[in-house]
């Protein structure tokens, strides 16, 4: 299988889906690099968040597969991670319109989270993949991801989870407080993103720094 990525925990590849009725499809799969009792749970909170969504802005999920590892498809996106076209050069620059475009879906597919009470902690630009010739954008990667229950209105991490740190706002740094207003947060850094065209967030700076300067901001 063709590998389209890879990150600490897994690593993502190009397969072909037969379906019931024998339609063939391209999917990515999520394959766990290591298939402890903890990464397992994680896949299947992501996969039981993931089954509860459907909006065009979303990357729609297909299955999951549990063998020799733990493996989850869903729909493959031939344009790749938008935080990459941004900053190809072997492309024609994306004009500032179509910037805008991408700003509007993904904002879409934010809303359409918050209403179904999820907080994702995880928006950024290359979380969001393109398809359909570059003109769809869809939000990926549901791994920190959260519902919020009971009319909860944030989610407190336990201390030892790793996040973002460029992508969050002070209240997630200071207090593992996440909530619809720091996913709010993190679009305006996405936006950031999209118009420096590429350009990252607190460049030259650790996690550990970024967490000095935004533990010295008023409460």
């Amino acid at each position: 299988m063709e590998r389209l990525g890879e990150g600490s925990f897994a690593v993502v590849k190009r397969a072909t889906w037969t379906t019931k009725t024998g339609q063939k499809l391209d999917v990515a799969v999520k394959i766990l690099r290591e298939s402890t009792p903890e990464m397992i749970e994680d896949l299947q909170r992501e996969v039981n968040n993931m089954q509860k969504l459907q909006h065009p802005n979303l990357i729609q999920l297909f299955g999951i597969v549990f063998s020799s590892s733990g493996m989850m498809v869903v729909e493959f996106c031939d344009g790749g991670a938008l935080i990459d076209r941004i900053r190809s050069t072997e492309k024609p620059v994306i004009l500032v319109s179509m910037l805008a475009d991408y700003a509007q879906q993904i904002a879409r597919g934010m809303a359409y989270l918050e209403l179904k009470h999820c907080v994702h902690r995880d928006l950024a630009a290359r979380n969001v993949l393109l398809t359909e010739n570059d003109r769809v954008a869809k939000i990926c990667d549901f791994g920190l991801m959260r519902v919020l229950e009971n009319n909860e209105r944030l989610y407190v991490m336990s201390a030892q989870k790793k996040v973002p740190f460029a992508w969050c706002p002070p209240e997630s740094l200071r207090y593992r407080q996440f909530s619809h207003a720091s996913d709010v947060w993190s679009f305006g850094v996405t936006l950031w993103e999209l118009f420096s065209y590429g350009e990252e967030p607190w460049v030259g700076f650790t996690g550990a720094e970024v967490l000095v300067v935004f533990v010295s901001f008023p409460p």
